[in-house]
């Protein structure tokens, strides 16, 4: 036992000779070393590399200065660096154990050979040697920050998957409380803040993060990446127009390929790299804004804010990837979040090694992603070429061959509602005659909340081109109340209208309400075709049924021909209401004053059934009903009213046809219109 003790002893006296203690507090270098530190630790490379140099010369074999070096090394890149820095460390940390920077370089180095386990116990001891090592402390919530994204998604690969939540959430609180620590160590600390925020983001804490970057914008109202972060979490909160702000300041401050990502439609259709045009881009941009009433596009607001988060999230700085120019990148600008995503960590089973996975779930198909190196770079899965190999893959299916199948036969996708969701608006268009145009009449019911509050809607109509892009518009803004503004009292929705002039050519449109009190939105684009009034024979407008038409001028109601009519936009009404009819009829014959030409209107009302096998086979017939009557013009253009009573019909849904003849020239012109009869409403 003693000849033991002295042979410790001696390899201890031995190491201190080889390793000599110093003391980087002292005179000669302590000045020097701390400059060059604080350089390493400020990223001013160019500073560290030179005081190095000069380091290096003046004292070449002082264990501060190797670990130093051993930091270029690692600053440098490259496997064989990462070698020459871990040797360094490994043969004279011992010489400055007491410096808390020597286990802060530690700490990075092992962080390079994907230790983090080892890692955290370095950074750790630095702070216990050094309460105010801010640097250590933000690598120790970037850290944590890693972990709990690596096991918020993750499963046991059993037959009853377990999450790793709970771990994720501990992880969390670990890193927000060292973020937080370094903060209040330095308030000014970028890094710190940039991890925070992705922290929040990823927890769906868009307050706090929102809070987070409009702090640290108060100090720099033009920094870029607070800007585009503080975007993001207001565009994930929904306050579009703020979310715009911030990227406006954004984007012209981006220069080249960043600026390209930012504002192409790259990923998003196929296209031969960047070859479309600014003009080009902007044409898709508008073609795709999902709500032309508002000022922002909210579909470029979206693809800023993945672009942002691809490159806050799957960046790889240590290869000097961008997030967006990933596997993940791309698929999450392309398509948006997953509706959910499985993690593996890398494992070994059965002698086999399965590298970290992650499958990303969509509503119809889903993508496997592995990082293949461990390097942080997650690609489409590619099974190894051998069978036999000892690396494997989760599954057999080489993904990069299904990705290029889903990017060219899916498209982009993106859903848009605002933060109170969406909601349904019945609306329908009537076509009348206006001189050499067409007026049209857009009827809509908008739902009511309650009986006394005042309702406030923003609506927009909106012509658009052949590359369905807004060409003339009519917006209003509407206050509605039921004390002043008509009730359709069958399901108490609020009746508005908008008239609007256009010609009879295919009408292609995009009708926008938005409600502003609760926050959300109804969008209906599609097209339809005018009836073809603007001719010089007999031809009658779109039949207009109605609630209530009335010779007196009643406010709100629409207003034509001396007439004040309550339009129907959902054709349904009950069987104890009257059912109004309007519609005009124009180039009547008339060619002299005090001429009378005889008009012959046939109604005809015919009972929709649902036709089965057995009622064809049968030959069964729609049962109609059939009532002429006659009138006499004394102009060429003239209105009718009539007035339906629904009590003797049977709830279901009719087809109503009116066939005007004129029996001066014979020409006919007919008309039908739809509706649905339901049972009695209380009066």
């Amino acid at each position: 036992m003693k000849i033991q003790r002295l042979t410790i002893a001696l390899l201890l006296c031995l190491f201190s000779i080889a390793h000599p203690q110093i003391d980087v507090n002292s005179p000669n270098i302590s000045a020097n070393i701390k400059k060059i530190q604080q350089a390493f630790l400020q990223k001013n490379y160019q500073q560290f590399r030179s005081g190095l140099d000069s380091l290096v010369q003046r004292f070449p074999g002082q264990p501060a200065v190797k670990l130093l070096q051993a930091l270029d090394y690692l600053r440098q890149g490259g496997l064989e660096n990462r070698l020459k820095a871990y040797e360094l460390l490994e043969r004279y940390r011992y010489a400055c154990r007491r410096d808390p920077f020597t286990y802060f370089v530690a700490g990075l180095i092992y962080l390079a050979r994907q230790n983090e386990f080892q890692a955290k116990r370095e950074f750790k001891k630095a702070v216990e040697l050094d309460t105010t090592f801010v640097n250590a402390y933000v690598r120790l919530g970037e850290i944590y920050l890693h972990s709990m994204l690596d096991y918020y998604y993750r499963y046991t690969d059993t037959e009853i998957p377990l999450s790793y939540r709970e771990f994720a959430i501990d992880d969390f609180d670990q890193a927000v409380s060292y973020l937080k620590r370094a903060l209040q160590i330095d308030p000014s600390n970028r890094e710190a803040k940039y991890l925070l925020g992705n922290l929040y983001y990823e927890v769906g804490d868009y307050d706090q993060m929102i809070e987070l970057f409009r702090q640290a914008l108060a100090a720099d109202s033009l920094d870029t990446k607070f800007n585009m972060f503080l975007g993001l979490a207001y565009l994930a909160n929904r306050q579009y127009s703020e979310a715009a702000r911030c990227f406006r300041r954004v984007i012209p401050r981006l220069k080249g390929k960043e600026r390209r990502v930012f504002t192409r439609p790259l990923f998003l259709k196929e296209l031969k790299g960047d070859s479309l045009s600014a003009e080009e881009s902007d044409r898709y941009w508008r073609q795709n804004d999902p709500l032309f009433l508002t000022p922002e596009n909210e579909r470029l607001l979206e693809h800023y804010g993945r672009v942002a988060y691809a490159n806050l999230r799957f960046s790889v700085p240590r290869l000097g990837i961008e997030g967006w120019n990933t596997d993940r990148g791309r698929t999450y600008i392309r398509y948006g979040p997953p509706q959910f995503i499985m993690e593996y960590g890398k494992s070994i089973e059965g002698g086999a090694v399965y590298p970290p996975t992650q499958i990303w779930f969509y509503k119809d198909f889903f993508l496997y992603f592995s990082d293949e190196f461990w390097n942080g770079e997650y690609r489409f899965t590619q099974p190894p070429l051998s069978l036999k190999s000892r690396f494997r893959e989760r599954t057999l299916i080489d993904f990069t061959l299904v990705a290029q199948n889903l990017f060219r036969t899916i498209p982009q996708r993106f859903e848009f509602e605002l933060s109170g969701g969406t909601f349904q608006v019945p609306y329908r268009f009537t076509f009348f005659r206006q001189k050499n145009q067409l007026e049209g009449l857009l009827v809509f019911e908008l739902p009511r909340m309650s009986e006394y509050s005042r309702e406030e809607f923003s609506l927009g109509l909106f012509r658009l081109s052949r590359l369905r892009i807004p060409e003339t518009s009519w917006k209003e803004e509407l206050q509605l109340s039921p004390s002043t503004s008509p009730v359709n009292r069958l399901d108490s929705s609020l009746v508005a209208f908008l008239t609007f002039n256009t010609d009879s050519g295919r009408f292609r449109y995009s009708l926008e309400i938005i409600d502003e009190q609760e926050e959300r939105c109804f969008v209906s684009r599609d097209s339809l075709q005018p009836p073809g009034l603007l001719t010089d024979r007999l031809t009658i407008s779109d039949l207009l049924l109605a609630y209530d038409i009335q010779s007196a001028s009643i406010p709100h109601f629409f207003h034509r021909h001396h007439l004040s009519i309550l339009p129907s936009a959902t054709h349904l009404f009950a069987k104890n209401q009257p059912l109004y009819l309007y519609f005009e009829i124009y180039n009547i014959p008339v060619t002299r004053p005090g001429e009378r030409v005889n008009l012959r209107v046939e109604n005809t009302l015919t009972a929709l059934q649902k036709r089965n096998f057995l009622w064809r086979l049968l030959g069964k017939r729609q049962r109609e009903i059939s009532i002429v009557n006659e009138y006499v013009a004394t102009a060429p253009q003239d209105f009718i009213v009539q007035t339906l009573n629904l009590s003797n019909l049977s709830p279901g849904r009719y087809q109503l046809e009116i066939a005007v003849t004129e029996e001066k020239n014979g020409q006919t012109s007919v008309r039908r219109v739809e509706f649905q009869i339901v049972d009695f409403i209380n009066d």
